[in-house]
């Protein structure tokens, strides 16, 4: 029996299992469900995080990576900024693509127009 999606309010989709489990079900994945990732994170390979990605897409400026990346750095930083937070946001942007190689938990790339910015948060030691 094939399994059928069903629609989630926020558009993220479940599936259900074809078939009753035999004996008991300790895992969601195991009942055929995918567990879905908080509100910070998403599938995109260049982005895991939606606040982050909406902070950039509204604060890149084209044909100014400079300001992009005053722009976003700063409200990057107030909006991530936590009482025990002693890592910032880092960003950079230029205007074209850019090759980079980064251990890190939080990050961003986004390009609007001519523009294209990384924003991160380094990894704890």
């Amino acid at each position: 029996m094939p399994q059928a999606p069903v629609q989630q309010p926020q558009g993220q989709q479940y599936v259900q299992p074809a078939a009753p489990q035999q004996g008991p079900i300790e895992t969601p994945q195991q009942a055929g469900y995918k567990a879905l990732a908080s509100k910070t994170q998403n599938t995109d390979a260049k982005c895991n995080s939606i606040e982050l990605r909406s902070i950039m897409e509204s604060e890149i400026t084209p044909s100014n990576a400079n300001e992009s990346k005053r722009r976003i750095h700063k409200i990057a930083n107030e909006q991530f900024e936590t009482e025990n937070s002693v890592r910032g946001i880092d960003v950079i942007c230029a205007a074209s693509e850019f090759s980079y190689r980064i251990a890190t938990d939080l990050y961003c790339e986004h390009q609007k127009d001519d523009i294209t910015c990384f924003a991160y948060q380094q990894s704890q030691p």
